[in-house]
């Protein structure tokens, strides 16, 4: 049956679009505004005319109004790109960031690292000076792979994780996974109507989910049928590889029961009963029924598929007492079915699809404006020589003031199309755009050029944007537009403080240019908005150059985009002056002397010998620290100077005088003989000290976890007891990982009182317990002495006691033992420096804007609010010496991080940790 056709009404919702209500509301405005004076209404009176022209043309500008956005914003179906210009971010990219939990970065390297199957991350919780924030990583691997491609891969791991490592976090040790392989012989019985080979099949591949469960990699629409929104899909790192449900990652497997396989075995469909089963642990049978596994290994189920005949240890079915005789062919292509139905873990590159817009318009189709003067009746004389020659004057002049008038409503008309179109210009970030409102003339007004004072259409189009927007206007519009697209972000940059302390030292700019400077920051700032919302938890990574890069964390990247600095990457802040800036005690002598200057008074100065200058260069003269910050102040400002001509040898020469609020008598710093010159070197002067201020400027975020000693180091292991009291500690120091072996061999040695003995303490009259292992090597000793062998000997059947009560309680070791660094072989590394969730921010103290008070408590206030909860800071404010000193020190240490010199690395460390300890912090 042919479905009937209808012919739809086209959705006129909006009132813009509504003629008889556009009408009617004219009217109506008409009757309360004209009171008797206009009394017909009718569809012959002028003025109705006028106004039904007008109404039916607003419907128009009223349908274009209502397009869609996507009509009005791709307008010719350009290359215009609304993430860059307009900040309209798709939800893969606005949602996305860096890593911020240990889920996360599982997430990454599962997804990003080819050949890796799985990945734990784990906070080191025994370490040195018990730092927190540092991470071992666990890889594994898939076992296709050689042994040749565990480098790189451990190699793209570390790189990929040094790449998002986490602010005052950092990674100790990468390890790929040992395959520890597990072998099962058994004899089952069947039921006499399943297919030996698919249990078989069923029986491999359930077990190794058990044991070593993949990694789902899943599609949008399946995360999305789990319950998932889009806003827990895109958040956290970018979605590489496949949607990864972190629900879904499992903890590495540690220990295994036999029964748990058994229990698996026998709940298979076709499995009567099994009759023998026996595990085997890297070919050797284990006979308890926990199966554990180290650490540093995961377990891998030994399928015997093709080499089934053959295979030592195998899966026996038995069918009525009768043996069940294995088809490989048909046993290979079962497994093989079932695993790839289930395979999930794949390395598959997603891209995220976003929507092509396309419009369906040109800019011209959105912006053409036609005018009502081309439709009124010839009566008015309005269309192009609908007069006549024989027209008279009066005519032509009454002509021309109607159309006058009702150009100035198509004016706006015209110009309301032109701020349609340019809808994505005024929300735009592109610093180009130098208006917030847009203006048209209506060409299509027949004569318009009849009505123009100047008859010139260029300049009516310039008075016409004058008229419209003032650069004030124009200023505080766009800084409302950028606040308003920050806003969408949940951003705000504060430009009041930065326009204010711009104008203070920037006498020579108008209130346009500071104006221009501070929102042009502020667009700096929104164009980085994705990357330092995305990055805000970030450090930088150390392990590629920092120096002379913008390698730097997320958070100094928004500071220095947030205050306007313009120095980006690391560099020296103290090079820009160190040529200039030198204390030479003796070597430059200044004086006060009295001068005449011609046609004024005498003045005192402060001044070098006249031979002493020359006009080749300019002496500053800075006493103490405190003056040379006050350059920086006063220096930039036209205010601090004079120019005076004084008499020497008969003749004149032309004087720049400097002088600071503080300082009793003015410096004599320049000296020509033509005052242009004087005038021409001041302003080099002042523009000097601008761009020391701007390019002294900068910071150092030093994170104190990287600061700690990275030098192989000895390690004691230390039992207490239930009161907290030591009962046993580490006989010698050694490497961290022989004393995680020594302790989790406690179970096995402590609770044999003949693996202790008693010895007396060379030179004292007193006792110590010794634990021995297996080979009779000394492991542990008594934390105490004793004044007696018998009292020494009651002690050990206590300590006995006191650990096979723990061992059959399978009580964790770590809850009654700890390991610790040896504080004697540490370089000496301070145990009082916050190691953990620190860090200290370094500020050079003479630039302008760093030796304002009101700048440095909202600088404080920002990092306050952006920087993670759980970390402190400080901050520290050096002068020009000390800065050179911690540059010099801290540029040592990026090298020696860089470069994995792990011994110059804490010798670095060490310094940096004795500088910050030296300086006082800015409160």
């Amino acid at each position: 049956m042919i479905k009937p056709k209808f012919l739809t009404t086209p959705d006129y919702s909006s009132e813009s679009m509504q003629y008889d209500f556009l009408r009617q509301l004219g009217l109506e405005s008409i009757q309360r505004v004209s009171g008797g004076k206009w009394t017909d209404y009718n569809y012959h009176d002028p003025g109705i005319t006028f106004l039904e022209q007008l109404s039916y043309a607003l419907t128009d500008l009223g349908y274009r109004t209502n397009f869609p956005i996507q009509d009005i914003l791709l307008t010719s179906n350009d290359d215009f790109d609304l993430e860059k210009n307009n900040l309209l971010i798709p939800a893969n990219k606005i949602l996305s960031s860096a890593p911020l939990n240990k889920v996360d970065f599982r997430k990454i390297i599962i997804q990003q690292i080819p050949n890796v199957k799985n990945a734990w991350v784990k906070p080191v919780e025994e370490n040195q000076f018990g730092f927190k924030g540092i991470y071992d990583v666990l890889i594994q691997c898939d076992e296709e792979i050689g042994d040749n491609k565990i480098k790189d891969i451990k190699s793209e791991v570390n790189q990929l994780l040094m790449e998002n490592r986490s602010l005052c976090s950092d990674f100790q040790e990468i390890k790929i996974l040992q395959k520890d392989t597990l072998s099962i012989s058994a004899q089952i019985s069947l039921d006499s109507f399943v297919l030996g080979e698919s249990v078989l099949a069923e029986v491999y591949q359930k077990i190794e989910k058990l044991i070593n469960p993949s990694v789902p990699f899943l599609e949008y629409e399946e995360m999305i049928a789990k319950g998932n929104t889009t806003i827990d899909l895109f958040t956290g790192p970018p979605v590489i590889g496949g949607f990864v449900d972190g629900k879904e990652l499992k903890s590495k497997t540690n220990e295994i029961y036999i029964s748990e396989i058994k229990e698996l075995i026998e709940n298979i469909q076709g499995v009567v009963s099994i009759d023998q089963i026996d595990v085997f642990k890297n070919g050797i049978k284990v006979f308890e029924d926990l199966i554990p596994f180290g650490e540093d290994s995961y377990p891998s189920l030994e399928k015997n598929i093709l080499n089934y005949q053959s295979a030592s240890e195998r899966i026996v079915f038995y069918r009525n007492s009768n043996k069940y005789e294995i088809d490989t062919v048909i046993l290979s292509q079962l497994y093989d079915a079932l695993t790839v139905a289930s395979k999930t873990s794949f390395f598959k590159p997603r891209q995220i699809e976003s929507k092509d817009f396309i419009s369906r318009f040109t800019r011209d189709d959105i912006e053409r404006y036609f005018s009502i003067q081309n439709e009124l009746p010839s009566i008015y004389g309005l269309k192009e020589n609908e007069l006549g020659s024989s027209a008279k004057a009066k005519r032509i002049a009454q002509s021309r003031q109607l159309k006058a008038y009702l150009t100035f409503f198509e004016q706006l008309m015209a110009s309301h199309l032109s701020q349609l179109v340019n809808l994505r210009n005024i929300f735009s970030i592109h610093k180009d755009i130098d208006k917030s409102f847009f203006t048209k003339i209506p060409d299509s007004v027949p004569e318009l050029k009849s009505i123009l004072l100047e008859n010139d259409l260029e300049k009516y189009q310039n008075k016409l944007q004058e008229l419209t927007e003032t650069d004030e206007k124009k200023f505080l519009r766009r800084n409302h537009i950028i606040d308003h697209l920050l806003s969408r972000f949940g951003e705000f940059f504060n430009s009041n403080l930065l326009q204010k302390l711009t104008q203070s030292y920037s006498d020579h700019l108008s209130e346009n240019e500071i104006h221009r400077i501070v929102l042009d920051k502020k667009i700096d700032f929104a164009k980085e908005i994705i990357d330092l919302g995305k990055n805000r938890i970030k450090g930088f990574n150390f392990s590629i150059p920092a120096w002379g890069h913008e390698n730097i964390s997320g958070l100094e990247k928004r500071l220095k985009l947030m205050f306007g600095i313009q120095n980006k990457d690391v560099r020296s802040l103290v090079a820009p002056i160190i040529d200039n800036y030198q204390n030479k005690p003796g070597k430059v002598s200044w004086r006060n002397k009295q001068v005449q200057v011609i046609k004024g008074s005498k003045i005192k100065i402060v001044s070098r010998s006249d031979d002493e200058y020359s006009e080749d260069n300019v002496s500053i003269y800075c006493p103490d620290q405190s003056f040379f910050k006050s350059l920086f102040l006063f220096a930039p400002r036209s205010k601090s100077y004079r120019i005076v001509p004084i008499r020497i040898n008969k003749k004149v020469v032309y004087n720049i005088l400097f002088r600071i609020p503080e300082q009793e008598n003015q410096v004599l710093i320049y000296r020509s003989s033509k005052k242009k010159i004087c005038e021409e070197k001041l302003e080099q002067i002042k523009e000097k000290f601008r761009t020391f201020n701007n390019e002294c400027e900068g910071m150092f975020i030093l994170e104190h976890i990287l600061l700690r000693p990275i030098v192989s180091t000895n390690y004691i292991t230390i039992f207490n007891d239930e009161n907290g009291d030591q009962i046993l500690k580490s006989y010698r120091p050694a490497p961290f990982e022989d004393q995680r072996e020594f302790r989790d061999d406690i179970y096995v040695l402590g609770v044999n009182s003949e693996n202790y003995s008693v010895q007396k303490t060379k030179g004292k009259k007193s006792f110590k317990i010794i634990l021995y292992d297996i080979l009779n090597n000394p492991v542990f000793e008594s934390s105490k002495v004793f004044d007696s062998k018998s009292n020494a000997i009651d002690e050990i059947q206590k300590i006995t006691d006191f650990f096979e009560g723990k061992r059959q309680k399978n009580t964790d070791l770590k809850e009654f033992s700890s390991i610790k660094i040896d504080i004697g072989n540490s370089h000496e590394f301070p145990v009082n420096f916050d190691y953990s969730n620190s860090l200290s921010i370094v500020l050079p103290d003479w630039p302008y804007r760093f030796q304002n008070s009101e700048f440095l408590d909202h600088f404080k206030e920002q990092i306050d609010y952006f920087i993670p909860a759980h970390i402190k800071f400080d901050i520290y404010l050096l002068e020009v010496d000390n800065l050179a000193l911690f540059e010099e020190t801290y540029l040592k240490w990026l090298k020696s991080k860089m470069e994995r010199n792990y011994d110059t690395s804490d010798i670095m460390s060490l310094q940096l940790i004795q500088l910050l300890q030296s300086y006082k912090p800015y409160q």
